[in-house]
């Protein structure tokens, strides 16, 4: 026989509202179920008009379905079980709808294309099913058409990353067209009408792209890093090899109908400084969290370049997890490379509020530890990246 204990001791405290719990002030109840009850779950509960509990049990017994009520009173002394067949239907029901999106990859299913960026557009419709049951929507695609754009110059789209949104099905990717002098960044706004607005990057000579991300309009812990509905694009571009300034970098912030709210360069801390997250502050500046090494060589001369977009024949054969030849290599690069220091930027509209580095060295200094932990061993030159953080109240933990 299945016990039911502390569930319905917190359960209770939650839904009188009393704080006797935290006073340590309480009664504790043990209810044993039925072996009907005990094979199911909890599914209902609402509170009595005297304070008690009424809790409703769901079970399947030969292919049919049951349900077995407990009646508690407040003082969790009497409990009152039954069989009922009338239960309050608390689902809820949604329309089905139909909705188009724009999806961008790159490459193609044989050895002659599988490691291709050539960027490539498609249509694709949806049908979306409301489930009572599930309590959830099922999708199931509907149609599935490729789309052809070209540009002035009748040249390929080198396909780098791509964002949807999920509002209005919309794609924003990030492209570059390459000849014989430079390669020109552009992002392409995809409409499902199938018209497009090419926005062109103007950074002046050869760059690559070190870093791209999401940016919502308030901070928030459920960020969807490539659904642009409400949220900004953030891209940051270093000098190619052979530039007069290496540590000149980029950084531009487009909405997400395509507007570029802000470009400017910053002199960064070094020509290989490599950008790994961007967060939004209660400000309204933009944090950026990097490191860099002690090579003086330029960005993709250590690390190659940024650019997840998905390759669907590549990850169909290859086992590293990644999206692509180029971010396989990148990734290696950057799992592979000793870090010298660590850093952090506030970008303000127009420039860099301030700049922050230290050591990863003297990290182990810098980093708060529990009581009892003597030393922080994992702090190493070759794993100071920054994987994930969490912008806490008065510092930032990661």
């Amino acid at each position: 026989m299945n016990m039911l204990k502390t569930s319905f001791l917190i359960t209770a405290a939650l839904v009188t509202g009393t704080t006797s719990l935290a006073q340590n002030n309480y009664t504790e109840k043990v209810i044993p179920l039925s072996k009907q009850a005990s094979k199911g779950y909890l599914y209902d509960w609402e509170e009595s008009p005297d304070g008690g509990l009424e809790l409703t049990f769901k079970y399947s017994e030969k292919k049919k379905e049951g349900y077995e009520k407990y009646s508690v009173d407040k003082t969790f002394t009497n409990v009152n079980q039954s069989l009922t067949e009338t239960v309050k239907d608390r689902s809820v029901v949604k329309e089905n709808y139909s909705k188009t999106w724009i999806y961008a990859e790159i490459g193609g299913s044989n050895s002659f294309d599988v490691l291709s960026t050539k960027l490539k557009l498609f249509k694709v419709a949806y049908e979306y099913k409301w489930n009572k049951e599930k309590q959830r929507y099922y999708r199931s695609q509907t149609n599935r058409e490729k789309v052809a754009i070209k540009n002035m110059d009748d040249k390929a789209y080198e396909g780098f990353i791509d964002f949807g949104n999920s509002d209005n099905g919309e794609l924003m990717v990030l492209t570059a067209v390459s000849n014989k002098k430079e390669k020109n960044f552009y992002l392409l706004n995809v409409k499902t009408d199938l018209s497009f607005k090419e926005i062109p990057f103007n950074l002046g000579g050869n760059h690559t792209l070190v870093y791209s991300g999401t940016i919502q309009s308030k901070i928030t812990n459920d960020d969807d890093e490539f659904d642009i509905a409400g949220a900004d694009m953030v891209f940051i571009f270093a000098p190619a090899d052979k530039s007069p300034d290496l540590k000149k970098y980029t950084y531009i912030r487009v909405d997400n109908k395509g507007n570029i709210i802000d470009q400017f360069t910053f002199q960064a801390s070094s020509p290989n400084l490599l950008i790994t997250e961007a967060k939004l502050l209660p400000n309204g500046n933009i944090m950026l969290f990097g490191a860099y090494t002690k090579s003086k060589d330029a960005f993709e001369d250590v690390f190659g370049e940024y650019g997840p977009i998905v390759s669907p024949g590549f990850l169909a054969t290859d086992n590293t997890g990644n999206q692509n030849m180029r971010m396989t290599k990148y990734n290696k690069h950057v799992e592979d490379e000793n870090m010298l220091a660590m850093v952090v930027m506030s970008m303000k509209k127009g420039g860099v509020e301030w700049q922050r580095e230290v050591a990863v060295k003297e990290m182990e200094s810098k980093l708060k530890k529990a009581p009892e932990q003597k030393r922080l061993p994992y702090i190493t030159e070759k794993h100071s990246k920054f994987n994930s953080l969490t912008l806490c109240q008065t510092e930032i933990c990661w």
